[in-house]
C-alpha cells in the first residue's frame, strides 16, 4: 500500500522576512531565468559569474537613510540620471528603467504597491521569497474568496510548515513597472504579520538595485546580449527558462495527484478525506496549466518561436 506524498515533494520555500545582516549579498540568474542570492561569491556556480550583481546591506551603525524622494515625473521616457554608488547600466537605446520610493523599516525594506489596479498598500520588498504574498486582509479588500476548494501548496516558514492559497493577480505595478498575471499566494494562518511581500513572481520580471542614501529602489527590464534575437525584451534562454520551469512543475503536480489517487484507504472517513486532498491537487494541477497558457498566449501575442516554448 503506497502512502500520500511527504511534504518534500511539494514546492516548499521561505516566507521569513528580510533581516538585516552585515555582509554584501550576491544575486544572479540561472538559464531558466530563476534568481538566486548568495553571501559569497566562491558559491556561485563559475559559469553564472558573469551574471553577478553585488547588492550592498547596511551596518547597524549606519546613519539612516534619507527622506523619501518624491516620485519621477513621466517625461524622459522614465529615465533619471543613477547616484554615484549605484552601477550604471551599459548603453542600451530601448532600456526602461524605473525608479521607485522606498523607506527601511527595521532590516526591511517598504514600498507602495498597486494591486489588480483597485488597492494599494505597502508591502516588504523580499527575494527570498519564491511569489508575491498577500495577508488575508488585503486578499478580503480584493475581493479574493477562499471559501471554496482553491490551488494551494505548503510554506516552508521560520515557525514551521504552513499552508497557503494559490491565486493569481492581474497586474501588480510599482511605480511605472507594471506585470500582468502574476502568481500570488495567501498563507491560510494569517501569520504574515505584514500586508504582503514582493516577491520573486514580480521582482523576476527585472533587474533591480536599492540605493539607500536616496531612499530608492531601481528596476532595469531585463536585457538580452547585444545582437541576440529578442521577443518581448527577452532572449530564446529566458523563454525557454520561463516554459521549462512550469511544464516541470506541472509533471510534479501530476505526480503527486498520482500518488494520492493509487492510495488505498481503510474506511468511509478516510475516503472523504482523501477526496478533499485530491480536489485541492486536481485544482493545483489546473492552476498551472493555466499559467502555461496564459504564458503561451503572450508568446504567440509576440510572435515568440515554436521552438523556444
Amino acid at each position: 500500500m503506497r502512502g500520500l506524498p511527504p511534504l518534500t515533494l511539494c514546492i516548499v520555500f521561505f516566507l521569513a522576512l528580510p533581516h538585516e545582516v552585515q555582509s554584501d549579498l550576491y544575486q544572479w540568474q540561472d538559464d531558466k531565468g530563476g534568481w538566486h542570492l548568495s553571501s559569497s561569491p566562491d558559491k556561485i556556480p563559475e559559469r553564472f559569474r558573469d551574471r553577478v550583481k553585488q547588492i550592498k546591506t547596511p551596518k547597524r551603525d549606519e546613519a539612516p537613510p534619507a527622506p523619501l524622494a518624491k516620485p519621477e515625473q513621466p517625461n524622459g521616457a522614465g529615465r533619471t540620471s543613477l547616484p554615484s554608488d549605484e552601477p550604471k547600466p551599459p548603453p542600451h537605446s530601448s532600456e526602461k528603467v524605473y525608479h521607485v520610493p522606498c523607506r527601511r523599516a527595521g532590516g526591511s525594506l517598504v514600498v507602495s504597491v498597486a494591486l489588480n489596479d483597485t488597492l494599494t498598500t505597502p508591502m516588504v520588498l523580499d527575494t527570498g521569497a519564491s511569489y508575491v504574498t498577500l495577508s488575508r486582509d488585503v486578499a478580503e479588500r480584493l475581493g479574493i474568496s477562499l471559501k471554496d476548494v482553491v490551488p494551494r501548496t505548503w510554506v516552508g516558514t521560520a515557525n514551521g510548515v504552513i499552508t497557503a492559497y494559490f491565486v493569481r493577480l492581474s497586474s501588480v505595478v510599482l511605480g511605472d513597472a507594471r506585470v500582468e498575471n502574476v502568481t500570488a499566494i495567501i498563507p491560510e494562518n494569517n501569520s504574515l504579520g505584514v500586508p504582503g511581500l514582493l516577491g520573486l513572481s514580480f521582482l523576476g520580471e527585472y533587474d533591480w538595485s536599492h540605493d539607500s542614501r536616496n531612499g530608492r529602489l531601481t528596476l532595469r527590464e531585463l536585457q538580452s546580449a547585444p545582437g541576440e534575437e529578442t521577443y518581448g525584451g527577452h532572449g530564446k534562454a529566458w523563454w525557454q527558462g520561463k516554459f521549462e520551469a512550469l511544464k516541470d512543475r506541472i509533471r510534479e503536480e501530476k505526480k503527486i495527484l498520482q500518488s494520492m489517487t493509487d492510495y488505498d484507504t481503510r474506511g468511509p472517513q478516510q475516503q472523504d478525506a482523501l477526496d478533499r486532498l485530491i480536489r485541492i491537487q486536481q485544482a493545483n494541477l489546473e492552476f498551472f496549466r493555466k499559467e502555461l497558457d496564459l504564458l503561451d498566449s503572450k508568446a504567440s501575442r509576440l510572435m515568440v518561436p515554436r521552438h523556444w516554448r
